[in-house]
């Protein structure tokens, strides 16, 4: 991969945020947004945990992360690895890579607000 000023700042706004969320757990600190989906509707959007989740996991608490948001945690070390992949192919930028992550975050919508 060429080290770009593109590269060079995505890299540093994930590293400045990872270290706000880091320092600043978003169960304490009230200046992270609220997810405006789950305070219209009172369900959880395929996003909401995510901050926590993120927290827990930077902490090295897998397992509490996994519980805040699975769909997140679970699927992050994909999406990093195609982000940076040397290859110009990218399984999620393809029609059926689309429509399998539609549906999985359809469903799992659809189930974390049943359970």
């Amino acid at each position: 991969m060429k080290l770009n000023n593109t590269n060079i700042y995505i890299f540093l706004i994930f590293a400045g945020s990872a270290a706000l969320l880091y320092f600043f757990n978003p169960a304490q600190f009230g200046f992270y947004p609220r997810c405006l989906f789950y305070s219209l509707t009172g369900f959880q959007c395929p996003g909401c945990g995510g901050l926590r989740a993120t927290y827990s996991l930077l902490h090295g608490n897998i397992i509490e992360s996994l519980k805040y948001n699975f769909l997140i945690i679970s699927l992050s070390p994909f999406a990093i690895i195609d982000l940076f992949s040397i290859n110009k192919f990218s399984f999620f930028s393809t029609r059926v890579g689309i429509l399998l992550i539609f549906v999985v975050v359809i469903l799992f919508t659809i189930i974390r607000n049943l359970i």
